[in-house]
């Protein structure tokens, strides 16, 4: 009988382990990588996967001598070393966490809308659900699930920060960016310099937040409101909840081709009109009176050129923004108003132009422009984007055909 029990009792743990086993599992895969990468051109990408910030080290070489972004794998050689290869080490994500999460984009240059589905196949990241501003941090930061609906893109940036575009996002951003101290929000649309435009479901998303807070002030600058290739203006003051906390500034310089003649109009509550009537008189001695007849004129009178305008400054931005979007490297919004294009020139900057010049950041770039392809640009860190420059397209149809090739030409003697 007590053979038969220890019998048994080996029995039973065998089969017990044998049945907790179960399916094989996959075994874990390091995400270090360590291979030879050769250094006999400009730039190169490390890996199809995005790398860990900070992750990477070359043997034997300095920092000082390449520089890496991180959420595209790619290597660009400030200072090439003289060996053939060099050996590198790094850590990378499990996905591409450039890539943007959403339904459809759009192609500028085809013309059409495809689908670009989410390829980081991330765990807890579903297509419904919506989105609770709970407790959001003056940081931006949030502790809880999410969910992506229809009506916003995704975006994670080397940073591992999540971005959210759309109605959802628009609110998320602006809620986040309020602190104590908050007292007035200023902003346009259609903006200088990205041409964006806020629709009337982003505007709705930002009254919901702000009539959360009753003391803050909104100062909307809206002096591109007639070169809007998005559809009908749309205006934050057209709520009545907002109603003696905001104004609407505006002018003739832009919507009726009025530059110099130096004439704005503000709208708003009458005790803030009053202090401003003050303050203005004690700065200038008033508009010319003709000025003034003339913006009356223009804004009582017939608005049939201003919308042949606004069709012409349409036409010129498809044409310019398609010979940027032609150019290797060179992200580009399409904008949606104003005349301005805002591209990204991360990839070119340091680089080095025909001379051996390196060019490091976006206002040497503008330099570089202007003196080899006679093409006037405006840094975008005039505009809190560093890695950006501003085109305008305020020209002939001609002129911007030409300005693209010389954009073209230039940057690719910078790199080549």
């Amino acid at each position: 009988m007590y053979r038969l029990f220890i019998l048994y009792c080996l029995w039973s743990c065998f089969s017990t382990t044998t049945w907790a086993q179960g399916p094989m599992q996959t075994p874990s895969v390091s995400n270090l990588r360590l291979r030879w990468i050769s250094t006999q051109t400009d730039s190169l990408r490390i890996d199809t996967l995005s790398l860990v910030p900070g992750s990477w080290e070359l043997a034997g070489i300095s920092n000082s001598q390449y520089r890496v972004q991180p959420n595209t794998a790619l290597l660009y050689w400030i200072q090439r070393p003289s060996a053939d290869s060099v050996l590198i080490h790094y850590r990378v994500f499990p996905f591409r966490i450039d890539q943007l999460a959403q339904r459809n984009r759009y192609d500028s240059v085809k013309n059409r809308f495809y689908v670009a589905p989410f390829s980081g196949n991330t765990p807890g990241v579903g297509t419904g659900g919506g989105f609770s501003f709970g407790n959001i941090r003056a940081d931006g930061s949030i502790g809880r699930q999410i969910g992506f609906g229809n009506a916003q893109d995704a975006v994670v940036n080397s940073s591992l920060n999540l971005q959210l575009s759309g109605i959802l996002g628009d609110s998320i951003q602006l809620e986040a960016a309020i602190t104590p101290k908050t007292k007035m929000i200023i902003f346009s649309s259609p903006c200088n310099p990205s041409g964006s435009v806020m629709s009337e479901s982003e505007l709705l998303a930002w009254k919901n937040v702000l009539i959360k807070y009753p003391n803050i002030f909104i100062l909307s600058d809206e002096i591109y409101e007639k070169i809007n290739y998005a559809g009908k203006h749309c205006s934050l003051a057209s709520y009545p909840e907002l109603e003696g906390r905001i104004a609407v500034i505006n002018g003739m310089s832009k919507g009726y081709a009025m530059t110099g003649w130096r004439m704005g109009y503000l709208a708003g509550p009458k005790e803030l009109v009053q202090a401003c009537d003050k303050i203005q008189g004690l700065m200038t001695s008033g508009a010319s009176s003709v000025s003034q007849m003339a913006s009356v004129a223009a804004l009582d009178g017939p608005q049939d050129e201003v919308e042949v305008m606004r069709t012409t400054f349409e036409k010129r931005r498809n044409i310019f923004h398609t010979a940027l979007s032609l150019i290797p490297n060179l992200p580009c919004n399409r904008p949606d108003g104003a005349f301005y294009l805002f591209p990204d020139v991360s990839y070119y900057l340091g680089g080095k132009t025909p001379e051996g010049k390196t060019i490091t950041t976006a206002d040497e770039l503008c330099l570089y422009l202007l003196d080899k392809g006679h093409v006037s640009a405006v840094s975008g860190e005039a505009f809190g984007h560093a890695n950006c420059v501003r085109f305008s397209y305020a020209a002939s149809e001609e002129q911007l055909t030409k300005a693209g090739q010389r954009i073209a030409d230039a940057l690719k003697n910078l790199r080549d």
